[in-house]
């Protein structure tokens, strides 16, 4: 597993060492918690897909509760340093119960949410797949019957509606104060919003997802992913640090080897460490 360290500098009072662990996918952690312990920071930034997003195999059981590693996971990070949670597409189906499992690992969860920390204005934002089920499943209650925790059907695209509640959300927390830190699951939000994140007055988005284009492979002087969802062939964000006219993204490859039966090709996984500095 790869260790990767970003310095950006920050209008911030005094230097923050964060980390930024992405789409674990409910492996085993070990490996992941003995580089937190080695490089102590201040902060950890989990942006999505700690889980694999099916319905539990029990009709009877909480997803987040049947996950074997997701919640010892959080409780790890949180023994660690302060740590914050977004939502990543996987976590399409969770509940308000799952929600509040997550909560009480004593990880603060932002689901369209921000907070303030040290300065910072920590936000995430959550996916339009996961509004638009939340929706889905709010038309499946039956009053008087109770509510299927988890209902199946075809519930289709998102619709205007559910993407102007991520815009009102992003309109709030640009209006936060202090050094704004956006936790967004998908790095293709950053160019194919409207408006894009790049444009907005956010300082620093942090993503995951692309799991470094899965198969990497160099060319013309720089390494190269092939495929991420909501990108496609040979997509721009799967790696790296990058700079636009307001902020900064940083994606990471993913602490996952796949949640797919297609295997990482000269990929490493990756903890991405970001030092910020005055």
């Amino acid at each position: 597993m790869k260790e990767t360290l970003y310095r950006l500098g920050a209008d911030i009072a005094a230097p923050i060492n964060a980390a930024l662990l992405t789409d674990l996918h409910d492996r085993p952690f070990d490996s992941i918690l003995a580089s937190l312990e080695q490089n102590e920071p201040d902060l950890i930034l989990i942006a999505g897909d700690l889980i694999v997003g099916r319905p539990p195999l029990d009709e009877d059981s909480l997803k987040m509760a049947e996950a074997k590693h997701a919640l010892s996971f959080l409780r790890a990070c949180a023994r660690q340093a302060d740590t914050f949670v977004s939502l990543g597409n996987h976590e399409w189906m969770l509940c308000e119960e799952d929600l509040a499992l997550i909560r009480q690992t004593g990880a603060v969860l932002l689901d369209d949410e921000w907070q303030p920390w040290r300065g910072l204005a920590i936000g995430g934002l959550t996916p339009e797949r996961v509004r638009h089920y939340r929706a889905f499943r709010a038309e499946q209650r039956t009053p008087g019957t109770g509510a299927c925790r988890y209902p199946q059907g075809d519930w289709g695209r998102p619709d205007t509606d559910h993407r102007r509640s991520a815009q009102d959300f992003l309109d709030r927390f640009e209006q936060a104060p202090g050094y704004k830190l956006l936790l967004c699951h998908h790095p293709e939000y950053w160019t194919q919003k409207n408006p894009p994140l790049r444009d907005r007055r956010i300082d620093l988005t942090v993503s995951g997802h692309a799991h470094g284009g899965q198969w990497r492979f160099y060319w013309r002087g720089f390494w190269r992913g092939v495929f991420a969802p909501g990108q496609g062939l040979f997509p721009q964000y799967t790696e790296g640090l990058h700079e636009g006219p307001m902020g900064r993204l940083i994606v990471s490859r993913g602490l996952s080897n796949t949640c797919a039966p297609i295997p990482r090709f000269m990929n490493p996984r990756e903890i991405v460490y970001i030092r910020l500095e005055p």
